[in-house]
């Protein structure tokens, strides 16, 4: 989550924006320490491609 949010404010998107972006894709569904599945990667990556759609 912290790497998602560096990206963001790095493409200079407001922090508090960042922090709604990424929990939203993110938030709770990833274990601690382990790979996730390739489904749990595609959806988080699909939800935070939608959070970041409309941002330029």
């Amino acid at each position: 989550m912290q790497v998602l949010r560096w990206f963001l404010a790095y493409k200079g998107i407001d922090e508090g924006q960042a922090e709604e972006i990424v929990e939203n894709a993110v938030g709770g569904r990833f274990g601690s320490w382990i790979a996730p599945d390739v489904p749990v990667v595609d959806a988080v990556s699909s939800r935070f491609a939608r959070g970041v759609g409309g941002i330029r």
